[in-house]
């Protein structure tokens, strides 16, 4: 069977990222925080890695300051569903079986190709 945008299968060893669930009011985007200690060996790109590319150096330097404390404040971008798109309704599954189209509109993607450094807002509710 051919993938159709209905049946889209990742290959193994595709790269997904998820971002963490956050506080969403009224439709409206909010970053979330999160703690990460940091440990003598620790470099900016093995505390980046850890975070898998959701937040870049300069998101830490502006939170944390150029001077490493032993702890960092992670603020991570974060998506919100309201339901619609563009005044479309939609639904969100509530797992990870979620459909090509899903994420083209969810995204606001104008085609359903995306490159490795692309993140996605995955719709789980």
């Amino acid at each position: 069977m051919s993938p159709s945008l209905g049946n889209q299968i990742l290959g193994t060893k595709s790269l997904v990222k998820v971002p963490i669930s956050c506080p969403c009011i009224d439709g409206i985007k909010r970053s979330e925080s999160t703690t990460n200690n940091v440990w003598p060996a620790d470099t900016i790109d093995s505390i980046l890695n850890e975070f898998g590319g959701l937040v870049s150096a300069e998101q830490i330097n502006s939170t944390n300051g150029s001077n490493y404390p032993t702890s960092l404040m992670i603020m991570l971008s974060c998506t919100c569903f309201n339901n619609g798109n563009n005044g479309v309704t939609s639904v969100y599954k509530s797992k990870f079986w979620v459909m090509m189209a899903e994420l083209v509109a969810t995204n606001g993607l104008s085609q359903s190709v995306v490159d490795p450094i692309d993140i996605l807002a995955i719709p789980i509710l």
